[in-house]
């Protein structure tokens, strides 16, 4: 079959979905809504002799053709995998994700086979990741002979992975992919490829065990992807390594209950959990638990939602906008500064 990936994807997700109207089917695929119409064009034309067509009407998209021919279709698209599918941005988050994740040094040739692109085009996004990288504190080593290795501590590691998720796609895009809300092979096809389903489901478990109480989304998508990636590192035996005093800040302060839980809970998972990591994942747990028996600093008559307010009132101020009255918005500062504070009087940077 002599359509390109691009074409390719296109016609998968339309099989998939039955139709799908022009914008929806140009942010899914990462183009243009012109490149959207290019690509019918030329596929309409590689078909033109087969019963198949993309047919268009008030800008929503089908597949047309006989039970048959579409079912054959469907059949000869399985056959090509989905890793030869994806675009250079798609790429670039594969690639620096496993590099990230990576305790050992990578090969271009390893890269090169897993996304089906030569060593040249690797090399190209080498450039981008480089670059990338360079801003997160993070140096890429390339050396011929001898691999590609990013040089940093595992906890700005952590960070960069987590920040370059949050680049790729928008937050509520990732909230309504996780919630199982909205369906997206190519995040699905990153996870499953770079954690495992089995490290999702232990992800969401150990989540499970804080409190219950009302945390706000963002804070919980990041908590889950900071333990997601931790209980990668420890089904790999390659766990994270913290200073002796912060740890021991950690396990006394009000999470120590918790963190023996968690303990007891990679235990019984049989995971290799040591005292850095149920560190790790107690700061990142969401802010609502760890901070609601500390929320006034001691020996000021402050709290973080007074300081939340302050600083919304100073926003409505240059906005001219009733922004300080918005209870929601105020709790999600609330919770930012929270988190912050704490991390700060942990000598976290």
């Amino acid at each position: 079959m002599n359509l390109s990936a691009r074409q390719v994807l296109m016609l998968r997700l339309l099989l998939k979905f039955g139709k799908m109207d022009i914008e929806t089917l140009s942010q899914k695929m990462e183009v243009s809504e012109r490149t959207i119409f290019r690509e019918v064009s030329s596929i309409n034309e590689y078909f033109q002799k087969k019963q198949i067509r993309i047919s268009m009407k008030k800008s929503i998209l089908t597949v047309d053709g006989t039970k048959k021919d579409i079912e054959k279709l469907q059949y000869l698209l399985l056959e090509i995998p989905g890793r030869f599918l994806l675009t250079p941005k798609q790429r670039t988050l594969f690639i620096a994700s496993q590099l990230l994740l990576a305790d050992d040094v990578c090969k271009s040739a390893f890269f090169s086979y897993q996304l089906g692109i030569t060593e040249g085009a690797v090399s190209m996004l080498m450039n981008h990741i480089e670059q990338w990288l360079r801003g997160k504190g993070l140096t890429l080593h390339r050396k011929r002979g001898y691999g590609i290795a990013v040089d940093g501590t595992e906890w700005t590691k952590r960070n960069a992975l987590v920040t370059l998720i949050y680049e790729y796609k928008p937050i509520d895009q990732l909230l309504a992919f996780f919630y199982g809300v909205q369906d997206d092979q190519v995040l699905q096809y990153f996870f499953n490829s770079q954690f495992g389903k089995h490290t999702l489901q232990t992800t969401k478990a150990i989540l499970d065990l804080v409190p219950q109480k009302q945390t706000d989304d963002i804070i919980y998508l990041t908590s889950l992807l900071h333990t997601m990636i931790s209980v990668k590192k420890m089904l790999a035996g390659c766990p994270i390594s913290l200073p002796e005093d912060f740890v021991r800040k950690v396990w006394s302060l009000e999470s120590h209950d918790f963190c023996v839980k968690l303990q007891e809970f990679l235990n019984q998972q049989g995971l290799p959990a040591n005292d850095y990591e149920i560190a790790y994942i107690a700061v990142h747990l969401p802010a609502n638990y760890r901070l609601e028996a500390n929320r006034r600093f001691q020996g000021l008559n402050v709290t973080v939602d007074s300081l939340a307010k302050e600083v919304l009132e100073e926003v409505q101020a240059v906005l001219k906008n009733e922004v300080a009255h918005d209870s929601h918005l105020l709790t999600s500062v609330s919770q930012d500064l929270g988190l912050a504070i704490y991390r700060a009087d942990m000598g976290i940077h």
